[in-house]
């Protein structure tokens, strides 16, 4: 569902995470999808820019550990709101 929001299963699969865990290593998802590192760290990064997550800690061995990002300013707070809601409706439907 969040794959036809955001064009990709990608940033589908690391809004579930980071809704699931809270916080999340972008080794982690790549782990738990069978998936190379560097589309994971390329879709946070967006996340990261638009305000909808920040990341917590960079390493040089590309993990990358992120969080739903605190406000930086009315747009993204709503953002990110919405962001929330849609991961929860989905986390309902699959739970």
């Amino acid at each position: 569902m969040l794959k036809y929001i955001f064009g990709n299963a990608t940033a589908e699969r690391v809004l579930l995470h980071i809704y699931h865990y809270g916080s999340i290593h972008a080794a982690a998802i790549a782990s738990d999808y069978g998936l190379a590192v560097t589309p994971i760290l390329n879709q946070l990064e967006r996340f990261e820019k638009s305000g909808i997550l920040v990341a917590i800690a960079k390493n040089v061995d590309l993990s990358k550990l992120s969080k739903w990002g605190k406000s930086k300013g009315n747009d993204a707070s709503v953002k990110r709101v919405k962001v929330k809601n849609q991961c929860n409706v989905i986390n309902q439907k699959i739970g």
